[in-house]
């Protein structure tokens, strides 16, 4: 019996509790998670023959912040495909219009339920 594919999702965050929070709920989904603390170690990890599905992905973070890091992987020939996930603690009204010009495939609020952003995800793959 063929195994079924875990959905690959990339966290990346510079708060390593956070991290490691969305990495303990996504894995007991059976997710298989990867975590990155910025953009730099993001793309050092990244290996472009088995890219993930999903890149959650912070806004607010020191040296290149989650648009940046999105306008880089929406506008790369290779990683354009992979669904990106902006989120953030500020109210969605405050970051729609730049997620939406940095080519973010979501946006959502930290304060999200775990097993809401599990059925945005599910939903995104399925497409």
């Amino acid at each position: 019996m063929e195994e079924k594919k875990k959905i690959q999702l990339f966290i990346v965050d510079d708060e390593p509790g956070v991290c490691n929070l969305i990495k303990v709920f996504f894995t007991e989904f059976g997710y298989e998670v990867t975590k990155a603390q910025s953009g730099q170690v993001l793309f050092e990890k990244l290996n472009k023959q088995d890219l993930p599905d999903i890149i959650l992905l912070d806004i607010m973070m020191p040296e290149m912040d989650g648009y940046e890091i999105c306008k880089i992987i929406k506008n790369d020939n290779e990683l354009k495909k992979i669904k990106v996930i902006l989120y953030t603690a500020l109210p969605q009204y405050a970051i729609k219009e730049k997620a939406q010009e940095a080519g973010a495939d979501a946006y959502v609020t930290k304060d999200i339920d775990p097993e809401e952003l599990s059925k945005i995800i599910m939903k995104m793959i399925v497409k």
